[in-house]
């Protein structure tokens, strides 16, 4: 599986999801109130969103598997070379060039009859494991808290778990993830925005004075990880202050944890959304590595960074 590693780059195709032609924002529209939009005003402002006219921007519609799919591919540049052997997709089909790349690319299947079904309308589950796909997620112990569990097919429950643990896809306040639901227009535009969140390189702007950072592998086990060496440069203080910025919204603590090389914890303790920075004594005979935890809304560990402090 390839693991998806490009940017948002240029402007959206919004009439694939949002209509044709570029319209004015009006002062009332079908946007006020909706849950979705802070986002999907903040598309528009910058120019990758577009209505219908006369103030339509139809956030609650569902969308279909070839507009999601076309919508994925001009948005992150999937730039896979295939064709498409499905009875019901012609090379005429104006999504064509997309689903084949997204073929190519191993981000999405046809179904079991020879079909792709480019104008059904596509499920939550669906759009979970096609991101999952994207993102390059490999299965991992499973950690489904929502209420209707039960529901999800077999097929999407790793991806569902995934897109979970990294906070990608969120259920209703009453904990309910609704896979069968179609996924509708405000639904996507969020999946994205929290894509391109999630893939922002800098995770958190760390800083240790007397040290210099290489990134050395990403993991995504047993939840998205970032691994760090950080090799000391000329120093005479054994007492450092670690900085820790995150560059998006947290709701609940984050945590850090400081272990000597093959020893015992030697340091432990919890961050506050309004602290973002810890004294750490070392000594300088020792190595170490710190462990920062990033969490989700739910309270649940959404990203791990390693910094091996070697000596």
């Amino acid at each position: 599986m390839r693991c998806w590693k490009q940017w948002l780059a240029g402007g959206l195709v919004a009439g694939v999801l949002l209509g044709g032609m570029p319209t004015m924002a009006a002062t009332v529209d079908d946007l006020e109130g909706h849950w979705a939009e802070e986002t999907i005003r903040q598309w528009i402002a910058e120019g990758r969103l577009q209505g219908y006219g006369d103030a339509e921007y139809a956030p609650d519609q569902t969308i279909t598997r070839a507009e999601l799919v076309t919508l994925m591919s001009r948005s992150f540049k999937w730039n896979g070379e295939g064709e498409v052997h499905f009875d019901d997709m012609l090379p005429t089909h104006w999504a064509y060039s997309e689903i084949a790349s997204a073929i190519a690319l191993e981000y999405v299947i046809g179904y079991e009859d020879g079909t792709f079904r480019p104008q059904a309308v596509v499920s939550r589950e669906e759009a979970a494991v096609i991101t999952a796909r994207m993102l390059g997620f490999e299965p991992a112990p499973r950690l489904l808290l929502y209420a209707d569990a039960e529901d999800l097919a077999e097929w999407s429950r790793d991806a569902v778990s995934a897109l979970f643990r990294a906070s990608l896809m969120e259920g209703d306040p009453d904990r309910q993830f609704r896979p069968k639901a179609g996924l509708t227009r405000a639904e996507a535009i969020t999946l994205l925005q929290a894509v391109i969140e999630y893939q922002d390189d800098s995770w958190a702007d760390i800083s240790i004075p007397g040290y210099t950072f290489t990134s050395f592998e990403d993991s995504l086990y047993p939840i998205p990880t970032r691994n760090y060496i950080a090799v000391p440069t000329e120093r005479s203080e054994e007492t450092f202050t670690v900085t820790v910025d995150i560059p998006y919204e947290i709701t609940t603590p984050m945590s850090f944890d400081l272990s000597e090389e093959f020893g015992p914890n030697v340091h432990g303790g919890w961050l506050s959304e309004e602290v973002s920075s810890f004294e750490l004594t070392l000594d300088p005979e020792k190595s170490y590595t710190l462990t920062i935890i990033l969490f989700a809304y739910v309270g649940m560990p959404a990203k791990m960074i390693n910094i091996y402090l070697e000596q």
